[in-house]
C-alpha cells in the first residue's frame, strides 16, 4: 500500500498504478486515494514543525517502551517466569498497536486473518500435544477439543 501511496503522491495516473500492480483495479485505487490518502493529507496539512517534533518524540518514547518491554520479556524467559513473560508480551503488543496508530500502520480494519491455518497455530497445537504426552487422558480431551474448533 505504501508503494501505491508514493505513486499517488507523485501524481502517477491510476492507469499506470493499475498496470504496475496486477489485481489492483482503478476504482480501488481511486477509492483508496479519496477515502484514505487524501483525508490523511488533510489531517497533516496545517501541522507545525513543533507538532511534527512532538509526534517524533512520542514515537521515540513508544519505541523506548517497546525496547524495555522486550528486555523484561528476555529476563522473564530466562527466569522461566511465565506470568511475567505473558505480561511483557501484552505490553509489547499494546505498544506495537500504539505505534501502528501513530504511524498509520494499524489501520487494517476489515482485514481477517485466519490463525487456524498459520504456522504459529500449528506450532502451538504441537507444543500443547507434546506437553500432554505424559497425560494421555488430558491429551485425548485436548485433541477432541481442537477437532471441534471451527476455522471459519
Amino acid at each position: 500500500m505504501r508503494d501505491i501511496d508514493r505513486l499517488l503522491l507523485n501524481g502517477t495516473p491510476a492507469s499506470e498504478i493499475e498496470a504496475k500492480f496486477p489485481g489492483v483495479h482503478r476504482r480501488a485505487i481511486d477509492r483508496h486515494k479519496n477515502n484514505h490518502l487524501l483525508p490523511k493529507i488533510r489531517k497533516v496539512d496545517g501541522l507545525t514543525r513543533d507538532d511534527l517534533e512532538d509526534g517524533r518524540s512520542l514515537l521515540s518514547q513508544m519505541e523506548g517502551l517497546r525496547e524495555r518491554a522486550s528486555a523484561l520479556l528476555d529476563q522473564a524467559e530466562k527466569a522461566n517466569d511465565l506470568r511475567a513473560a505473558i505480561a511483557a508480551l501484552r505490553e509489547i503488543r499494546g505498544t506495537l498497536e500504539s505505534i501502528g496508530r501513530i504511524t498509520g500502520e494499524g489501520e487494517a480494519a476489515g482485514v481477517v486473518v485466519n490463525v487456524f491455518t498459520g504456522p504459529a497455530w500449528v506450532a502451538v497445537q504441537t507444543n500443547i500435544l507434546n506437553a500432554l504426552v505424559p497425560f494421555p487422558d488430558a491429551r485425548e480431551a485436548v485433541v477432541k477439543a481442537l477437532e471441534g474448533v471451527d476455522s471459519e
